[in-house]
């Protein structure tokens, strides 16, 4: 958060708390939400490569975990 998303800081530059950043959560390091108060940052810069690594890493984490739904012919 403190690389990609500085637009986010108030005026002094202060940050909010979050609890993970979903690069953390796909690689493993901690774990996604666990209650509903937590708050997760992803913030999407506008590559598209980086789009698609990130559904294919959620994809397969869901997979993985056997949760999700299968939408059209995907």
């Amino acid at each position: 958060m403190h690389t990609t998303g500085k637009d986010l800081a108030d005026d002094h530059g202060h940050f909010p708390k979050v609890d993970a950043e979903l690069t953390d959560i796909l690689l493993g390091h901690k774990r996604a939400r666990t209650n509903p108060h937590e708050i997760v940052f992803a913030y999407n810069s506008g590559l598209a490569v980086t789009d698609v690594a990130v559904a294919g890493a959620v994809y397969q984490a869901a997979r993985t975990a056997g949760i999700g739904h299968r939408i059209g012919g995907f």
